[in-house]
């Protein structure tokens, strides 16, 4: 799932106490290991081991329409980011995400895993919730980015921020939108376990979730995991060029495959984007 920013080939991470390093390059700057070049591959396996911290395909990152990183766009603009905070800027949240990341991997590396939520995110009132929402079409609703109380990017990545296990400590695990690592972590569990043509395979009607409620098909399932063929498409905080956060996989209506990975400007509020969050032990 990682690598050190230096990258450029086979980085060994190592757990020294509770520091992740790469013990090859000497460092301990974790950033993402992707598996894809490009955007809008519809094959999944080809492993990205280049990292620039304003360009190409990258995470932990922020995109401000500048090849410096320094632009006063999306994560450059203020009132972008008081959607996540109020009187954030964005050197502080370029900070922010590269703890969580760093602290994410450490912890998946001392744990041997994380969480992924069953269902797009789903909101019961105001509650962030992974929840199948058609067996509870009453209370839940699925997380769009074209709600008023979400907006776009910004606001389902706080929403995922904000997700609490019930009837366990808040304060053992911490939840988060799904990394672009992440979610190649969860294909290739589900590649290894056979089902590689489900991944990479375009969906179609008999199979898809032809709707933007979750859990509405129970076909449009792989490895117990929803709404992978269609629903929403499944923004990431994986980033890419200079202006745009990747999403994954489909969505109502089109024949996208799971691992299909192509970007779109954060600040699009759209109704065919949500995202899935993910948990991880502290």
């Amino acid at each position: 799932m990682a690598q050190c920013s230096t990258a450029g080939g086979s980085c060994k991470l190592k757990l020294e106490g509770n520091e992740l390093k790469c013990t090859t390059h000497n460092s301990t700057e974790i950033v993402g290991k992707l598996y894809a070049t490009a955007t809008g591959e519809n094959q999944f396996g080809k492993v990205n081991t280049s990292y620039n911290p304003n360009s190409g395909l990258r995470e932990p990152a922020v995109v401000t329409n500048s090849s410096s990183g320094t632009g006063t766009s999306y994560d450059g603009d203020t009132n972008n980011l008081s959607i996540i905070k109020e009187n954030y800027a964005t050197e502080e949240f370029l900070k922010d995400l590269k703890t969580q990341y760093k602290e994410m991997e450490t912890r998946v590396e001392k744990y041997k895993g994380f969480y992924v939520g069953r269902y797009e995110l789903g909101l019961e009132g105001d509650t962030p919730v992974s929840k199948n929402a058609s067996e509870n079409s009453s209370t839940v609703t699925t997380a769009s980015a074209d709600s008023s109380s979400l907006k776009n990017w910004y606001g389902l990545y706080k929403k995922c921020s904000e997700y609490k296990v019930p009837e366990i400590n808040d304060s053992s695990v911490t939840s988060t939108m799904i990394w672009g690592s992440q979610y190649d972590a969860m294909l290739n569990f589900m590649k290894r376990r056979g089902e590689e043509s489900s991944i990479t395979s375009t969906s179609n009607s008999s199979i898809q979730n032809n709707s933007y409620v979750t859990g509405k098909e129970e076909t449009d399932v792989i490895k117990n995991v929803f709404d992978l063929y269609a629903c929403h498409r499944e923004w990431t905080l994986e980033a890419y060029s200079n202006n745009y956060r990747v999403y994954r996989g489909s969505f109502s209506g089109n024949s996208d495959s799971p691992s299909y990975r192509t970007y779109n400007l954060p600040t699009n509020a759209d109704s065919t984007y949500s995202s899935r969050l993910t948990l991880y032990i502290k």
